[in-house]
């Protein structure tokens, strides 16, 4: 590596992605910026050919790429972090090894955002969904699918991290020494990227380029497949988050947290009750309750159907008959 401090320190973690691993490596190589970036790869013990890439760009590319080669699969956690503490940059750059960068000005873009805002400690751009077949259309659809709404925000604080992730793995720069390492206590989640943006936030704004700068390319082989595919599942994974950090948070993180999960159980309630699902309806209006210390005329009323729908029907008829 060069003796100069780098400014950014690209991070790449891969397993098992020699269709990818190329063009990620490409996109990041071919960046065009007035600072030094270095990148660090780490290869988990990969099954497929993904090591062997990733030695031929280290050997035409010794002054910028440092693989990180383990000798056995030491899981995604543990790979993070020793990547993350191989980072010598101002700032670090995240991308998994399946995405693609597609505009060759995106570390200069970004790290001028950081420069002129210095309030900020995350900051993104939008990306294109691409389909393993190569498409970026959904089906029946003639607009390519972004990643990030058309109203997101310039600026963002923790009040809108928390209640859902609008952040793209791949297009994520972080300023340095905010969050040093992974938390020990994500290995008991399905997700990484969601609370290191909280824990980030609690330290400043996220800052939110308005270009699509990248691809993440959604496949059955990816980190983030299946993240959406069944809402239950999700629902699960997204309480199982809040009810671990909010042990680890700022008291006024907290609040926010609570008042999340309170709006999460309304949803999951409706949702549950939509589908006939009494069982768990009732569930999560009670965890509404007996968690979030939430007692409203909404949850007198939901019990009162959920658990005797004919008392309700009966009171519900009374009430139209005397209007």
């Amino acid at each position: 590596m060069t003796e100069k401090h780098p400014t950014v320190s690209v991070a790449i973690i891969t397993y098992n992605h020699e269709k990818y691993i190329s063009d990620a490596l490409e996109s990041v190589l071919s960046q065009e910026t007035n600072f030094i970036y270095e990148v660090i790869v780490g290869e988990d013990c990969s099954k497929d050919n993904t090591r062997d890439i990733i030695i031929k760009f280290q050997n035409r590319y010794p002054d910028k790429v440092k693989a990180i080669l383990n000798e056995k699969n030491i899981g995604g956690f543990h790979n993070v972090n020793q990547v993350l503490k191989s980072c010598t940059g101002k700032y670090i750059a995240l991308m998994e090894g399946d995405d693609c960068w597609t505009c060759s000005q995106k570390l200069q873009k970004q790290v001028d955002f950081f420069e002129s805002h210095p309030d900020c400690t995350v900051c993104f751009h939008n990306v294109m969904v691409v389909y393993e077949d190569g498409s970026c259309h959904p089906s029946g659809s003639q607009e390519p699918r972004l990643f990030c709404s058309t109203s997101q925000k310039e600026i963002s604080t923790i009040e809108d991290i928390i209640p859902r992730n609008f952040i793209p793995t791949s297009s994520t720069m972080y300023r340095a020494g905010i969050v040093t390492q992974l938390p020990f206590w994500i290995t008991k989640l399905s997700m990484g990227d969601w609370p290191m943006h909280i824990l980030h936030a609690e330290h400043g704004k996220i800052g939110y380029v308005n270009e699509v700068m990248g691809e993440w390319v959604l496949h059955r082989g990816g980190l983030s497949f299946g993240a959406h595919e069944d809402w239950k599942d999700e629902n699960r994974r997204i309480f199982r988050l809040y009810d671990t950090i909010i042990k680890y948070v700022s008291p006024k993180s907290r609040k926010i947290v609570r008042n999340t999960c309170r709006d999460r159980c309304l949803y999951a309630t409706e949702r549950f009750e939509s589908e006939g699902d009494i069982e768990n309806a009732r569930k999560f209006a009670l965890k509404r309750f007996t968690d979030y210390y939430l007692f409203d005329l909404w949850f007198l009323k939901t019990m009162l159907r959920l658990k005797f729908p004919k008392i309700y029907t009966g009171l519900k008829t009374a009430r139209d008959i005397i209007k």
